[in-house]
């Protein structure tokens, strides 16, 4: 039992600062939407309708202003205002982010997608210190490995700490002790006991997802294979008009994301949210739409798939975010946020006070 709670000290030592971080960002990420929707004061209004015709209406005048910038991804980026997220691409292979207002077509703000920080939004700053450590691939795989050492740290936590020879009502409600050491080791118990099973929850389902590419290609478990271009009939399919045949595919549901055609996937790929979803951000539902012909040309429905591959992945990011059970889950990764810091504010706090009481023990022999 000492050997592993050795490896457990030295990893939480090792990795502890770099967890908190990633629990303050993660837990920040969780309430992205809501957040927008309290820091941005749109000029339109929140409560005026969505059209899909005002997203239309923005890229057209994008054009004008800027006909060198190509769009290439659209993303929902508010519960409230109906704003949008327009990413563009430029000669430079630069990509300015528009946000643009769904009801007037208006661009609010701009920023960068990638870049230096100073460039980019808080919250895609947040994103990619969470996801990559600003660092990009590089990064990712830090991430990865630093959930795998969490994961361990938490299962040696939890085998060491788990009540055996005392009763679970007092290992989880611990009584005041008369040493200080000992009061802060029973919390540090006690509050790893708590949280321990949605933070393990939490680490496994996020770290899968740092190879969750590889892993889904690996195990046929996609759902975008390649789609023959279709004979070029010299129309081309508009914004509005393919999201509008996705929602008649799907009426009742919310658009989460588009992607626009471009020369090798002449298509647009329309991503929706339907109420019964685990994700309720960033919906799974996806439509591949012809831009030459206005066709459906794959559908993918996460609530009828037979795939057990699909609907594992798929639950991947509902599960790491708390989504998987409504604003209670959400609610609750911020609790286990919270759960986390307190774990190494005490761990580390335990091991500086054994330290010194090792130091005076040494000068007093």
């Amino acid at each position: 039992m000492k050997k592993l709670a050795q490896i457990h000290k030295w990893i939480a030592l090792g990795f502890g600062i770099f967890w908190v971080l990633q629990a303050v960002s993660g837990a920040l990420l969780v309430f992205q939407r809501e957040l927008t929707d309290l820091t941005t004061i749109a000029p339109y209004g929140k409560d005026m309708p969505y059209t899909n015709a005002g997203l239309s209406i923005g890229i057209e005048k994008l054009k004008q202003t800027n006909p060198t910038h190509k769009p290439v991804f659209l993303i929902n980026n508010s519960t409230s205002y109906n704003i949008f997220d327009l990413i563009t691409e430029t000669p430079e292979k630069e990509l300015p982010v528009y946000r643009l207002s769904a009801t007037t077509g208006d661009t609010y703000k701009t920023y960068y997608w990638e870049g230096s920080v100073s460039t980019l939004s808080f919250f895609r700053a947040l994103h990619l210190f969470h996801t990559r450590l600003l660092a990009g691939n590089l990064g990712h795989w830090i991430i990865g490995l630093s959930g795998i050492f969490l994961t361990t740290s938490l299962a040696l936590g939890l085998y060491i700490g788990w009540p055996r020879n005392r009763t679970a009502k007092h290992v989880l409600k611990p009584k005041a002790f008369k040493f200080k050491i000992a009061s802060l080791y029973a919390w540090h118990r006690a509050v790893g006991l708590w949280c321990v099973f949605l933070l393990l929850f939490i680490t496994v389902s996020g770290t899968i997802q740092v190879w969750q590419s590889s892993l889904r290609s690996m195990l046929g478990a996609t759902h975008n294979p390649t789609i023959e271009r279709a004979e070029n009939s010299g129309l081309t399919l508009s914004l509005t008009d393919a999201i509008n045949i996705a929602k008649q595919e799907f009426p009742g549901s919310a658009l989460a994301m588009v992607s626009f055609p471009q020369a090798s996937t002449p298509y647009y790929q329309v991503r929706l949210t339907q109420p019964d979803e685990s994700r309720l951000v960033y919906g799974t539902t996806t439509l591949y739409i012809s831009e030459q012909d206005g066709r459906i040309l794959r559908i993918y429905n996460p609530l009828t798939t037979k795939s057990l591959k699909l609907k594992v992945f798929d639950a991947l990011y509902p599960l790491h975010t708390g989504e998987f059970w409504g604003l209670t889950g959400r609610i609750l990764y911020l609790i286990a946020a919270i759960g986390l810091v307190l774990l190494t504010v005490m761990g580390l706090s335990l091991w500086m006070l054994k330290s010194r009481r090792t130091t005076r023990k040494k000068i007093t022999s």
